[in-house]
């Protein structure tokens, strides 16, 4: 008894995420993961792990490692923040040229009625999509608390009693604590590319949908008009 809701609730959800993407906020139990995650590689915890380690090569490797995954991550927030950039582009673009083309549209006293309905509906949920596409991208390239190696932690080498394990200890560190931000700005990405994907998509639909009914009136136009003649023609036979 309990499956068949369940299934008609997944089936709802999907068809609410296909027109209405949602972000969902994180549980409760992916706050206390990531908690614990920084508490474990915090930098004290760190530098607790490596105490013990005293081979020269095995250091210069952790700090090799170290730095290319702190390098990395800097990379991947870049990457993010340009993929935003350009969705921000293309979405304000394509709102204005919309409102321009729209206002040009309604100034001409020809139109009509199904031209009319057809272009005021894709304006308005192709801008809605539009929209939401911009405000995402927008938060994408908000600054957050991001933190990487400053003039503190180089200093901080000159008192340290292994400046090697010191600087692992600082890149992941750093490394962890920028997770949270940057997954932010991935999640706003990703909702940004998602509508406007959709926005895309609902110009497909109802640019399909008009032409299939402006195929379908000129086909009935034209079998309207054949039939009246054939009607006409037998009604002037004569008998």
């Amino acid at each position: 008894m309990d499956e068949k809701p369940k299934s008609v609730r997944d089936r709802l959800s999907h068809i609410r995420e296909f027109f209405c993407p949602i972000l969902e906020p994180f549980s409760e139990e992916q706050i206390k993961k990531e908690k614990k995650r920084s508490e474990k590689y915090s930098r004290d915890s760190i530098q607790t792990a490596i105490e013990g380690l005293h081979d020269e090569k095995s250091i210069e490797l952790m700090l090799d490692q170290a730095e290319k995954l702190f390098t990395d991550e800097g990379n991947r927030l870049e990457n993010v923040e340009r993929k935003c950039a350009i969705i921000t582009g293309f979405s304000g673009v394509a709102i204005m040229l919309s409102f321009g083309f729209i206002k040009i549209l309604f100034e001409k006293s020809n139109i009509g009625l199904l031209d009319m309905v057809t272009f005021f509906t894709t304006f308005l949920i192709v801008n809605i999509y539009l929209l939401r596409a911009l405000l995402y991208s927008v938060e994408g390239l908000k600054r957050k608390g991001y933190f990487s190696t400053t003039e503190k932690d180089i200093l901080d080498l000159v008192g340290s009693n292994h400046p090697k394990r010191h600087l692992i200890s600082v890149y992941l560190e750093n490394r962890v604590k920028n997770f949270s931000a940057i997954n932010s700005k991935v999640d706003s990405m990703q909702m940004a590319i998602l509508f406007f994907k959709r926005a895309l998509i609902a110009v497909f639909i109802i640019a399909l949908a008009y032409f299939l009914i402006k195929i379908a009136i000129t086909l009935f136009a034209y079998l309207s008009t054949d039939f009246v003649r054939l009607i006409h023609c037998k009604s002037t036979q004569p008998l």
